[in-house]
C-alpha cells in the first residue's frame, strides 16, 4: 500500500473519529432512517445529493442517487490541469450498500469510466530547434471499489473508497511515434469525498 493511501485513510479515519466525538458532544438525536442488522441505516429510498472527492491530483463532481435502501447511483465528472496537462474524467459508480455498522455504512461499488489526457511538451529536434509536441492518451476502466460512508449530519455525508480494476490505454506520444496501446489490472485510486444530501 502506497504512503498517499495510508494517508487518505488516516484522514478519513480521524474525519470519521471527529465527527462522531462532535455529535456525541452536541447530544442529537440519530436522523430517522430504517433499521438494519448492524444498525440504523442512515440512507434511504430516493435520497439525492451532489459529492466532491479528490483522489491523488484529479477532483470529482458528481450526483448521488439512492433507487433504493441498498443501491445509489453516481455519474461523476473529474478535472486536472498543471504542468502543461490536462486531464477529464467521467464515470459512473454504482454503490451497493451491504452493512451498517454503529451508523457506518459498507458498500461495494462497481465502476465504469472513460478518460481523456492531453498534454504539450517542448522538444529539441536538430536543424528545427525547440518545437512544441503535442501527445494525447484515452482510457477505458472498470473496477470495483470497497467503501464506507458515514453521515455527519442527515444532510452531510463523508465518505472514502479504495479498489481493483481493469484499464485499457490508448497512447498517441506525438511527434511522429507510433500510436501504443496497454492493458493493465490493479489497485485504483483511493479517493475521500463529501456527499450534500438535499433531502
Amino acid at each position: 500500500m502506497s504512503l498517499r493511501k495510508v494517508t487518505y485513510a488516516c484522514v478519513l479515519a480521524i474525519l470519521t473519529i471527529q465527527a462522531v466525538s462532535a455529535q456525541t458532544a452536541k447530544g442529537k438525536e440519530t436522523p430517522p432512517a430504517t433499521k438494519s442488522a448492524g444498525g440504523t441505516a442512515s440512507v434511504r429510498e430516493g435520497k439525492f445529493g451532489i459529492d466532491y472527492s479528490y483522489a491523488y491530483d484529479v477532483s470529482t463532481l458528481g450526483a448521488w442517487f439512492h433507487v433504493s435502501e441498498k443501491l445509489a447511483l453516481a455519474p461523476r465528472l473529474g478535472f486536472s490541469a498543471g504542468g502543461g496537462a490536462t486531464n477529464i474524467q467521467i464515470g459512473l459508480l454504482i454503490p451497493i450498500y451491504l452493512a451498517t455498522l454503529q451508523r457506518l455504512e459498507l458498500f461495494l461499488a462497481p465502476h465504469v469510466g472513460f478518460s481523456i489526457q492531453q498534454e504539450e511538451r517542448r522538444e529539441n529536434i536538430p536543424l528545427l530547434g525547440q518545437i512544441t509536441v503535442k501527445s494525447e492518451s484515452s482510457s477505458f476502466d472498470l473496477s470495483v471499489y470497497l467503501g464506507t460512508q458515514f453521515p455527519v449530519t442527515e444532510q452531510v455525508h463523508i465518505y472514502g473508497m479504495s479498489g481493483l480494476g481493469l484499464n485499457s490505454r490508448s497512447i498517441d506520444p506525438g511527434g511522429g511515434v507510433s500510436k501504443e496501446t496497454e492493458t493493465s489490472f490493479g489497485t485504483q485510486r483511493t479517493a475521500l469525498g463529501l456527499i450534500f444530501y438535499f433531502n
